[in-house]
């Protein structure tokens, strides 16, 4: 099971379950409230039918911790020089996340 923001204990999902449902139906299936599911988790249900994966909440926090420590340590106000740091900083993590490596 999975939820919207971020998980007050470790989420586990059940990856066993999410294959039969992928095998016992063509629909597309939906990883909703990933944000904090562990990067091999989101791995192993993409390799077993998940198609799209929600990660709000967990983009917006990578996002602004990022944007606050680089506004921490400069005077520049342009944001498009300020911005595409925070924005590396969430690319890197959907390839962490998205990484998939076929057994």
């Amino acid at each position: 099971m999975s939820a919207h923001g971020f998980y007050k204990q470790a989420p586990k999902l059940d990856i066993e379950r999410l294959q039969q449902i992928h095998t016992a139906t063509d629909v597309a299936l939906v990883l909703h409230g990933s944000s904090g599911i562990p990067h091999d988790m989101v791995q192993q249900a993409i390799l077993n039918g998940i198609v799209k994966v929600n990660l709000a909440t967990e983009i917006k926090d990578t996002f602004m911790r990022n944007l606050k420590g680089i506004l921490t340590t400069t005077d520049e106000i342009d944001l498009r020089k300020v911005f595409p740091k925070a924005t590396d900083a969430v690319v890197e993590l959907l390839k962490e996340k998205y990484r998939v490596v076929k057994p």
